[in-house]
């Protein structure tokens, strides 16, 4: 066997030979890789395997759920007035507001003024009804949002001509509106998302800016276990909101039977809200007076607890804010809101 010298070291022939082998594969090898890089350079590779999950990023102010993006943070909003008289039920909609407020009006009935994220694809929503001056001051706090309503009383239309509102009256708006043959008005009045977003893109250049609740997977330490309320609003109208453990949500009951909207969906909310409040008849028509700027008592549902609170809220376009008895704002769970306007003399009965 012959021997190579390197140094003071001796190797093999046959060493020799695969190093050269070696080498060649080495070489090979560099041409390959430089070759694929060449030619995959431009392909995104998909290294999602190699990274750590931390959740969602973004979230709505309005529900507190994720988002996508951070302009989805601060959506849009639409407010919608929508009928409570009993040939109104069961409405169209509002199992898919965000945030719902139902409200004492004339004649011992009660409206609601919905809320929802532009961006929801509804088919219909209502049926439509007219304006009320203390909607407009919760309605101011979601930004500068499309408020659509049908009319109103003398003081709403009043304040709506004097404001810079994103006002969407039937009266001057009716192609974003329709009527139904199959009930009589002023029951019969409807919109949707299509029409809204039509609206909006043709006439909203305002910026969204507002800001929302605080929100928090996790019950404050504040509350204490209640598993149902009603709110006796009058002898034939009585409103209750049931915590169903198994789906950890509240569901609404008009005297004592599960309400369903107009998809059959029940309706059920995340957090509910009672906020009392100062409420006078001013004429003989009934047209209330409610307090909607100062402060006053509340009571916050969530997770099968209640919260004993007060609000408070500073000016017209400031929001109403709710903290427990120590002061702490309280943080609302992500999802739906129902607030539940109440004046001070309505029986309201817990149940732990």
């Amino acid at each position: 066997m012959k021997y190579i010298s390197l140094g003071n070291i001796c190797w093999p022939n046959r060493s020799r030979k695969n190093l050269i082998i070696a080498g060649a594969g080495l070489f090979v090898l560099l041409i390959l890789v430089v070759w694929l890089l060449l030619t995959f350079g431009n392909v995104k590779t998909d290294v999602n395997f190699l990274t750590v999950n931390h959740g969602p990023k973004f979230f709505s102010v309005l529900d507190g759920l994720p988002v996508t993006s951070t302009e989805a943070q601060t959506p849009g909003v639409v407010a919608v007035m929508i009928d409570n008289f009993p040939v109104a039920r069961p409405q169209y909609g509002l199992a898919q507001a965000k945030v719902v407020y139902e409200v004492p009006v004339e004649g011992g009935l009660t409206r609601f003024m919905a809320m929802f994220d532009r961006g929801t694809n509804i088919a219909r929503v209502g049926p439509v009804r007219s304006a009320r001056p203390y909607f407009l001051d919760w309605q101011a706090e979601y930004g500068k949002p499309l408020y659509m309503h049908s009319g109103g009383s003398p003081e709403a239309l009043s304040l709506i001509k004097k404001s810079d509102y994103f006002d969407a009256n039937e009266f001057y708006f009716g192609q974003y509106y329709w009527r139904t043959s199959d009930s009589y008005a002023p029951h019969n009045l409807f919109t949707s998302s299509e029409l809204w977003n039509k609206l909006a893109l043709k006439f909203s250049t305002t910026t969204i800016v507002w800001s929302g609740r605080k929100f928090d997977n996790n019950a404050p330490a504040s509350s204490s276990p209640a598993s149902s309320v009603l709110i006796k609003y009058n002898s034939g109208y009585h409103i209750g909101w049931k915590f169903d453990s198994s789906q950890s949500v509240y569901e609404r009951l008009l005297n004592n039977v599960l309400y369903s909207d107009a998809s059959s969906e029940i309706i059920n909310a995340n957090n509910v809200v009672i906020q009392y409040v100062k409420i006078r008849s001013l004429d003989e028509v009934d047209r209330k007076e409610i307090v909607t700027i100062g402060s006053g008592s509340a009571r916050v549902l969530r997770d099968g607890r209640i919260i004993y609170a007060q609000w408070q809220k500073d000016a017209t376009e400031s929001r109403t804010i709710f903290s427990d008895l120590n002061g702490e704002e309280i943080k609302f769970k992500p999802g739906v809101t129902w607030i539940q306007i109440v004046p001070w003399e309505v029986v309201v009965e817990v149940i732990n």
